[in-house]
């Protein structure tokens, strides 16, 4: 015969149990963010290869050049894909409330004819995720000095001399090209909807590595781009893609 639980030890049995969830929830968080946060350095480090595979065979070796569909300030995947590039999904930041498993797919052909639809498609990469300048910025006032020259210039037009602006140190920053950043997480308008909990952004430079770097809307102009002119700029624009992205 089974015994019945009284009221008092289903009390404790569901005491237990919410108990055990405070503990393990949280670690199970910390955990899957952590694996987010993994994935999207890897995606990045993935991408620093792509880029340096592009500029050994490209013209004074050159990095690619910067999507030139407006407001889109990524790299142009179709300069990478497929020959460096093999998967789309690598500029998909895992732990972006905005990924999703159809994410950069093409839904129709109306201009893309021929085209697959249903599968992913450079022309539908966007800024959603990673910004990428195509230039070297290693200070806030060149970045806006880039911003301002682009609103009158395409992507394949503008140069280097173009986005020159007099910096204190400049110089010297421009000696240290290695450590410049060259792609990085978007960052979001809320502090809440940052993809790996902490308010950061995961950094790509120029030697390949990734460092994660902790933004404040207050962090000096020499802590670009994890500033909020960055943020206010290159991460609120709006990218105008085509139809058949949507």
């Amino acid at each position: 015969m089974i015994k019945k639980l009284t009221w008092w030890e289903l009390a404790i049995c569901l005491g237990v149990v919410v108990c055990v969830a405070l503990l393990v929830l949280p670690v199970l968080s910390r955990t899957n963010r952590q694996r987010h946060l993994n994935s999207c350095q890897y995606n990045l480090m993935q991408m620093g290869m792509a880029f340096k595979m592009y500029a050994n065979e490209s013209p004074k070796e050159m990095y690619p050049p910067r999507s030139p569909i407006p407001g889109n300030w990524t790299v142009d995947a179709t300069c990478l894909y497929p020959d460096y590039l093999h998967d789309l999904r690598l500029l998909v930041c895992p732990g972006s409330p905005l990924a999703t498993p159809d994410t950069f797919t093409l839904r129709k052909n109306f201009e893309h004819p021929g085209a697959a639809v249903g599968q992913p498609h450079p022309d539908c990469v966007s800024s959603r995720f990673y910004i990428y300048l195509g230039h070297i910025i290693p200070h806030e006032k060149v970045a806006l000095a880039l911003y301002e020259a682009a609103q009158e210039t395409p992507p394949e037009l503008l140069t280097n001399l173009d986005v020159e602006v007099k910096v204190l140190g400049h110089n010297s920053l421009r000696d240290k090209m290695s450590g410049s950043p060259i792609m990085w997480d978007r960052i979001p308008e809320a502090e809440d909807t940052f993809p790996h909990g902490t308010p950061g952004i995961n950094v790509l430079h120029m030697d390949g590595s990734v460092v994660f770097v902790e933004y404040n809307a207050y962090n000096t102009p020499n802590n670009f781009p994890a500033t909020y002119i960055c943020a206010e700029t290159f991460c609120r624009d709006v990218p105008r893609l085509s139809v058949d992205c949507y």
